[in-house]
């Protein structure tokens, strides 16, 4: 019986008491989306949990590369009267290792702020919004670009830094407030020439999963669990010149910084210490949800990716990953279980000859192969299905991940092992249709 059959047939109650084992294995804290509540602490404050990292080369320029950092999940359509928005008291973080070193050697970092025209009445909104002059509540931000080391502190982020400015695109409100939601958010979009092009904004949640499949008393129907959700996204697009080195591969990797006190006022305010530490960290997808064990899970969130490799039991859990056993154990699949060293490459170095730096230190970390174009008939399993623009190598926002980890945990990339191509969870594209132009993301959902 092929493995495909397995997961559909008798494999999806199997795999569902696996899975459902791991879920129980990581506990009640996770969501075991993309990176979505991932981690006990992190679940707590949502504004600044990173759920999703995409860094792909752009499909209207090829000498520019588009990152998305995608935060705040599970989000939904009339959240009135207080609207999802970035956190005025946090740093948002997209850190570029250009050298294989495992240390940010560029960095782009947003902050946020808030201004209230009339504190007067409660509404985000007193009038029909076509610009965002007719709003109420307005958030802007602030785009740095840092070189070497960042550290966390809004110290670094001077003048000097500063790349670009702009206002957040305005919430999902409804549609009596707002009937060009698409107009209106295109408004929040600033071409700041050479230094690139930025949007921050609220968009459609852009991962897909059946997530029943975790559940034991649920077969996992092929549905996409995400459907309907929205999240903040942070969009830049930018040239690749300046970036690269010597090496056309770059690591990215999403941090998000909290002050590392704040102080809450009797008037309701809040004073943040000087200092900040980071709270949320995001590069691969999955891998701080089904890979990294719960004890390690909160100090993952806040460790920089160049210590991973004194680290112990990341290498660890991913040269003996948990869920191969459980493939190979519970549902009879002929899957590597030890020694994985492949998915030691597609996860913590890169693949050779694919998007390997020279030299690398193992990291974990998204890498991204800028000299490889764009593909003309891009497959939803990247490298997996023969198109090498895509996931492992960078991410966009099409392809399956859920798909390509499950068949590469299965052994696709192990000599003498067969890996059928239809292995995954069913949903094969996200609930909404991405756009073929910048900020790329779908609309968010004006409606639950």
């Amino acid at each position: 019986m092929s493995q495909s059959l397995l997961l559909r047939t008798k494999g999806v109650t199997a795999l569902a008491a696996a899975a459902s084992v791991v879920a129980m294995a990581l506990g009640p804290v996770t969501a075991l989306a993309s990176s979505h509540r991932e981690a006990p602490m992190i679940s707590q404050d949502p504004t600044v949990d990173a759920t999703d990292l995409y860094a792909f080369i752009s499909p209207t320029d090829s000498s520019k590369v588009v990152f998305v950092a995608n935060s705040s999940p599970f989000q939904y359509a009339d959240a009135g009267p207080n609207y999802y928005r970035f956190s005025d008291d946090a740093v948002y973080g997209i850190h570029m290792d250009t050298n294989g070193d495992a240390k940010e050697d560029v960095s782009f970092v947003f902050d946020f702020w808030t201004k209230v025209d009339n504190g007067g009445t409660f509404l985000y909104n007193t009038k029909p919004v076509s610009s965002p002059s007719d709003l109420n509540v307005h958030q802007y931000w602030n785009a740095y670009r840092i070189k070497g080391a960042f550290n966390g502190s809004k110290n670094q982020m001077s003048k000097g830094n500063l790349v670009a400015t702009g206002e957040v695109a305005a919430p999902v409100i409804g549609s009596k407030s707002i009937t060009d939601y698409d107009g209106l958010a295109k408004k929040a979009i600033v071409n700041a020439g050479a230094k690139g092009t930025f949007f921050a904004g609220q968009r459609d949640d852009s991962f897909f999963v059946d997530l029943k499949v975790f559940d034991l008393l649920n077969l996992g129907g092929g549905k996409d669990s995400l459907a309907g959700a929205n999240v903040n996204s942070i969009v830049f697009e930018v040239p690749v010149k300046g970036l690269i080195g010597s090496d056309p591969v770059i690591g990215v990797w999403s941090a998000n910084y909290r002050p590392a006190q704040t102080v809450l006022k009797g008037d309701g305010t809040t004073k943040p210490s000087a200092s900040w530490v980071q709270v949320s960290r995001l590069g691969m997808p999955l891998v701080n949800e089904v890979v990294v064990p719960l004890a390690y899970k909160d100090y993952f969130n806040a460790s920089k990716p160049v210590k991973d490799a004194d680290t112990k039991p990341y290498a660890a859990v991913v040269l003996k990953p948990e869920l191969a056993g459980l493939f190979k154990a519970v549902l009879g699949l002929n899957v590597p279980t030890e020694n994985r060293k492949d998915l030691v490459t597609v996860f913590l170095t890169g693949v050779p000859s694919l998007n390997q730096p020279k030299g690398v230190r193992a990291a974990e970390m998204l890498r991204l192969n800028t000299s490889i174009k764009p593909s003309a008939e891009p497959n939803r399993l990247g490298v997996f299905g023969g198109d090498n623009a895509g996931f492992p190598n960078g991410r966009r926002l099409a392809d399956d991940v859920t798909d390509i980890a499950i068949q590469a945990v299965a052994g696709k990339l192990v000599e003498g092992y067969t890996v059928d191509a239809a292995l995954g969870d069913g949903v094969n594209a996200n609930d909404a249709t991405f756009s073929d132009t910048f900020p790329y993301l779908a609309t968010p959902h004006l409606t639950k």
